[in-house]
C-alpha cells in the first residue's frame, strides 16, 4: 500500500515550498482534557528533523516506514550517517528534541540550539546541510498530508482522554500538565509516537485516528517528573530497565485499559508475539507482555492514586514474568551493531529456527539483551568503519575476541575482520569491515556463522 500522492513524495528535484506554503503548513491547536492540556502543532522544522532522524536509523527504535517510501542514494546515506553521529552522542531527550520540535523556522531553531548548548556551531552547520539535502522530499510529504494532519484530532473522544488524564494525575500527584504535541506525516503502512525531551510526537498516515497513540504517550508525559523514582525501582530489580518499566505502565494503560472497541487489543498483540516466538529480549514484545501482566495492578493504582505502591508491585510482576520466560527459553541468535539487517536475512535461513534479536552497541541495549547468556546462544558483534555505532560497553569487554583497537587497525588498513570466541557460555562472532556495505556482504558470506 502506498500513500495518496506517493509520486509527489518520490520527486526529489522539486523546488522548496514558497513562504506562503510553509506558513499554511504550520498551526497550533489547544485541546483541554481536564488536567491535561495538549498544544497540538504542525511544524516544518519538526518534520525536517523527525523524518531525517528516522531515516538515519541511529537507534533500534527508529521507525522503518520512511526508509521504505523515500528512496536513498549513497550520498544520502553518508549525510544520514553525519546526522546519526551527532544524534548518537546525545541520545533520546538529550537536546535535539528540544532544538527541533519547535514552532519556529529552521534557521531560528538552529541559532537557538547553538545558544542553548544543544548543538555546537559545527554541528548546526552539519545539520543544516543534511536537512537541506532532504527538504524537498520531506516538504512534499508534508504538503501531501497536511489536510489529514489538521483533521486527525477532530474525532478525539475528549471525555475518555479527560477520564484517563484525571486518573493519571491522581496517580502521579499532578495538578496540571501542558504537553507540546507535534503531528508528523507518515507514509503507510506505518505510524508511531514518542515522548522525549518534553515533546510528544505522533506519526500519522492518512485517515488515521491519533487518539490511541496520544493517550499512550500521555502516560509517559505524566510519569516524566518521576523518572528518578522509576530508575531507582528498575536498578534494584534484576533484568529490568527504566524504559521497560515506563513502557510497561504505558501499555497497561493504552491499549490495555483505555482501548476503544470490543477487542482486547493488548491481549491480541501479546498472543501474536507468542505465536511468532518473540520473548522478553525483543523490545516491543517485552513492553506488551509486561504491560499485560501489569494491567490489573495498574487499574487498581489508577483508582487508588499510589505510584510508589504500583512500582513496588511492578517489581514482583517483572521478576515472576522473567522466571517464567527463562524456564522456557531456547537458544537465541543475537546481533549487535550495523550488520543487523544482513544478519536477520541470513538467520532466517538458519536451522533450526530460533529467536533472532538485534540491537545497537549502547550500554542499555547490552544490559537488556545480554544479561543472561546461555549455552547455545550465538552473539554476533558487528562493526563498520563508517558507522558511529562502534564502542562496546566496558562491562561487556570480555565478549570481544580481540581488543577493539586491533580491530580498527585492520579496518583502517582496508581489511575485514572475522573472529570466533566463547564467552559467558555463548558463541561470540566478531565481524568488522571498512564500510557498512562491505560489512553487510561479510555477514551474508562469512563461514564463521555456519552452524
Amino acid at each position: 500500500m502506498r500513500i495518496p500522492g506517493a509520486a509527489v513524495v518520490l520527486l526529489v528535484a522539486g523546488t522548496p515550498p514558497c513562504p506562503a506554503e510553509e506558513k499554511s503548513a504550520e498551526w497550533t491547536q489547544r485541546i483541554e482534557c481536564g488536567p491535561l492540556v495538549l498544544e497540538v502543532r504542525a511544524s516544518r522544522t519538526a518534520h525536517l528533523f523527525h523524518v531525517v532522524d528516522q531515516l538515519s536509523s541511529w537507534s533500534e527504535f527508529c521507525h522503518s516506514q520512511y526508509r521504505k517510501t523515500i528512496p536513498l542514494d549513497p550520498d544520502d546515506g553518508k549525510a544520514l550517517e553525519r546526522h546519526a553521529a551527532i544524534r548518537s552522542r546525545r541520545g533520546w531527550g538529550g537536546g535535539l528534541e528540544q532544538a527541533f520540535y519547535v514552532p519556529a523556522p529552521l534557521e531560528d531553531a538552529l541559532r537557538s540550539a547553538v545558544k542553548a548548548g544543544h548543538l555546537s556551531e559545527g554541528e548546526a552547520a552539519s545539520e543544516r546541510a543534511v536537512f537541506g539535502r532532504f527538504e524537498a522530499r520531506i516538504d512534499a510529504l508534508l504538503r501531501a498530508q497536511s489536510g489529514d494532519l489538521r483533521k486527525s484530532l477532530d474525532g478525539l473522544d475528549r471525555e475518555t482522554v479527560t477520564r484517563m488524564a484525571k486518573a493519571l494525575a491522581r496517580l502521579c500527584g499532578t495538578k496540571g500538565l501542558v504537553v507540546p504535541v507535534y503531528l508528523i506525516a507518515s507514509p503507510p503502512p506505518g505510524s508511531g509516537g514518542g515522548f522525549n525531551g518534553g515533546r510528544m510526537t505522533i506519526e500519522l498516515e492518512p485517515g488515521q485516528d491519533a487518539a490511541s497513540t496520544l493517550v499512550h504517550e500521555a502516560v509517559h508525559a505524566f510519569l516524566e517528573p518521576h523518572a528518578a523514582l522509576l530508575e531507582a525501582c528498575a536498578l534494584r530489580t534484576e533484568g529490568l530497565d527504566p524504559q521497560t518499566l515506563n513502557e510497561g505502565i504505558a501499555y497497561a494503560v493504552m491499549p490495555g485499559i483505555f482501548s476503544a472497541g470490543a477487542e482486547d487489543r493488548l491481549a491480541a498483540e501479546v498472543r501474536r508475539d507468542l505465536e511468532r516466538g518473540a520473548g522478553l529480549d525483543q523490545a516491543y514484545p517485552r513492553f506488551r507482555k509486561f504491560g499485560l501482566a501489569l494491567r490489573p495492578i495498574v487499574r487498581e493504582a489508577l483508582a487508588n492514586g499510589d505510584l510508589p505502591a504500583l512500582l513496588a508491585r511492578a517489581r514482583d510482576v517483572w521478576l515472576a514474568l522473567r522466571e517464567v520466560e527463562e524456564s522456557g527459553r531456547t537458544a537465541r541468535r543475537l546481533c549487535a551493531g550495523p550488520g543487523w539487517k544482513a544478519f536477520h536475512d541470513r538467520a532466517g535461513a538458519m536451522r533450526p529456527p530460533r529467536e533472532v534479536v538485534s540491537f545497537n552497541h549502547g550500554e542499555e541495549s547490552y544490559k537488556r539483551n545480554l544479561a543472561r547468556l546461555q549455552k547455545g546462544d550465538l552473539v554476533v558483534l558487528t562493526f563498520a568503519g563508517d558507522s558511529p555505532d562502534r564502542v562496546v560497553p566496558e562491562a561487556y569487554a570480555d565478549l570481544l575476541p580481540v581488543p577493539l583497537d586491533e580491530v580498527w587497525k585492520e579496518v583502517a588498513a582496508n581489511r575485514t575482520v572475522e573472529r570466533v570466541f566463547e564467552a559467558r557460555g555463548a558463541r561470540i562472532v566478531l565481524l568488522a569491515a571498512p564500510t557498512t556495505k562491505m560489512l553487510l556482504r561479510l555477514v551474508l558470506e562469512t563461514k564463521t556463522l555456519a552452524e
